[in-house]
């Protein structure tokens, strides 16, 4: 090979080099400052949809999701307060952690709360969102999707599809004698200490599962790139 030729060569490899060190650097400023602490200089494109899907989250998100923590960069937390129904004055909280097939694999979702009476919601922290699974998760959809999912699963819990040991109790109560269902999902909630205050609990054991009034300041605290 020609010395001319050689160094064409060198040339449009070091232009190549430069491109991805430049399309690097670019993609990594959408990645969030815990990412970035890390000290890993591989930005996958899973942390990249990620960083971009929290920081679209928007301000009138009726949750609180906790950013991620150095040692812990691709999970978060996510606190759901619903407002009415059986679970009205409730705190009920989550972790939602991402692989590095995400988005193309949907995240992991637990409950890590204190035990509840919920048909979708079992006693090991599992979670029975139908966009959590085959063939109802697509790769456009993302974070704020599963946090509007998880919220519905309090204002409409969904019979139907339970999960097995007290969630199938739960299921077959709720539509046998929904009375009883919600009197026992607020017994629980009761104990586990799951209300806000006293008299939120003192509301909504009072309202037989009705909207009810809840004081608590519902914060949004958005990730941002």
């Amino acid at each position: 090979m020609s010395i001319i030729k050689w160094r064409r060569l060198l040339s449009f490899k070091r232009q190549k080099k430069m491109k991805k060190l430049l399309a690097q650097h670019i993609n990594s400023i959408k990645v969030t400052a815990a990412q970035v602490q890390t000290g890993s200089t591989r930005i996958e494109g899973a942390d990249i949809r990620f960083g971009k899907d929290l920081s679209e989250l928007s301000d009138g998100l009726t949750a609180v999701v906790t950013p991620p923590k150095g040692n812990a960069p691709r999970t978060v937390g996510i606190r759901i307060l619903p407002k009415e129904g059986v679970y009205s004055a409730g705190t009920f909280d989550f972790t939602l952690t991402i692989d590095s097939e995400y988005p193309i694999e949907p995240p992991k979702v637990m409950y890590v709360g204190p035990k509840i009476f919920h048909p979708n919601i079992d006693d090991q922290g599992g979670v029975c969102l139908n966009i959590l699974k085959p063939p109802d998760w697509k790769p456009v959809l993302g974070i704020s999707h599963i946090i509007f999912g998880l919220e519905l699963l309090f204002i409409e819990p969904n019979p139907d599809d339970p999960l097995p040991g007290t969630s199938r109790e739960a299921a077959v109560m709720m539509k046998d004698d929904r009375k009883a269902f919600v009197r026992k999902a607020q017994e629980w909630m009761h104990l586990g200490g799951c209300y806000h205050h006293e008299e939120g609990a003192a509301t909504a054991r009072g309202s037989g599962g009705k909207r009810t009034r809840s004081d608590a300041v519902i914060e949004t605290s958005k990730r941002r790139s």
